[in-house]
């Protein structure tokens, strides 16, 4: 077979689908030293090297202003940039963008607060009341309507999470999002970078966006600290929000995570700090004197969009939905 030479390549690299060249270009970025000595080594003229490289150079350069590669940077630099007790802005600061919201399978939730959840977006009730059923449907819709979405598995069994999407999704899933959503179980010992690593694995030169879906705050936590006293479980639970908080705030959230968080004795979320932290919050809860699998969905925190309750829902365990039934009294 014979050996593609440098001329051949720049002429594929120039005719064939951008997003596949600047992938192709990644070869030459590794050692673009090496790369050009090899090619001068095999024959091919000095000229057809230095055109080459000049082309991947140029598709590379194309590669790092992509928002691709900001939202690896940005996730990156929230685990790293000190928190700013306070800050300064100038009043004839042009407006922001409107961050981007991700469907969350409950569309009256969704339509409630002006298109879906967004930013950081804590989710919080008691045992069995669909905490995991809402943020897996949550990562669904978000990879069928193109997000990145990293789903860490605190909760469930590999068995019982294959079932849940099978039974959201109807039977076995099919479809383009599959490639969009990865799924995975947290073990002991857990860390921030260890999840960056993840993001660096999956994501694409097409991905605009990411959303990090975390099931739950509260068992990443624990295993996370490491030396298992209560003081280094709520400080591994600050780490982990203030990494979520910040990745939003840097990206205008483009990097947006759904937290699941576990409710107190006192119907409150493990961890206060996490509503405060929180851009939406959503609120689960058994409807009192009604019939099983009943309950009340309401946002009792919003900060860039209405609040309130939203209505009474049926838990489908079947379906692995919640179904609309009527307006909270």
């Amino acid at each position: 077979m014979s050996r593609i030479t440098s001329a051949e390549w720049l002429t594929y690299l120039r005719e064939c689908d951008e997003t596949e060249a600047m992938q192709i270009a990644k070869a030459w970025e590794n050692n673009p030293s090496q790369f050009e000595a090899g090619r001068l080594a095999a024959g091919d003229p000095p000229e057809d090297v230095t055109a080459l490289a000049a082309e991947c150079r140029r598709l590379r350069e194309k590669v790092r202003g992509l928002t691709s590669v900001s939202l690896l940077a940005w996730a990156e630099m929230a685990q790293t940039i000190p928190s700013e007790p306070i800050g300064d802005q100038e009043p004839d600061e042009p407006p922001g963008v409107t961050p981007p919201c991700f469907r969350t399978g409950v569309a009256r939730l969704d339509h409630h607060v002006g298109g879906g959840a967004y930013g950081m977006t804590v989710v919080a009730a008691e045992a069995k009341c669909g905490k995991s059923m809402f943020a897996l449907a949550s990562a669904i819709e978000a990879a069928r309507d193109g997000w990145r979405v990293l789903y860490l598995n605190g909760e469930l069994t590999r068995s019982e999470m294959s079932n849940r999407v099978m039974r959201y999704c109807g039977g076995r899933p099919r479809g383009d999002w599959l490639e969009q959503l990865s799924i995975h179980p947290v073990e002991l010992g857990i860390t921030v970078p260890h999840i960056i690593g993840k993001i660096r694995e999956r994501i694409e030169i097409e991905d605009t966006r990411l959303l990090l879906v975390v099931d739950s705050i509260n068992r990443v936590s624990d295993m996370s600290q490491m030396d298992g006293s209560e003081h280094g479980y709520w400080h591994t639970m600050r780490e982990w929000q203030e990494w979520f908080r910040r990745a939003s705030k840097i990206s205008e959230g483009q990097i947006a995570s759904l937290v699941v968080s576990e409710l107190n004795a006192g119907g409150h979320l493990k961890g206060r700090s996490l509503e405060y932290a929180a851009d939406l919050v959503v609120r689960i809860a058994p409807v009192k004197d009604a019939e099983p699998g009943v309950f009340a969905i309401d946002v009792p925190y919003a900060r860039s969009s209405a609040s309130g309750a939203i209505g009474d829902f049926k838990l489908k365990w079947r379906d692995g939905c919640f179904e609309f039934i009527g307006d909270s009294e």
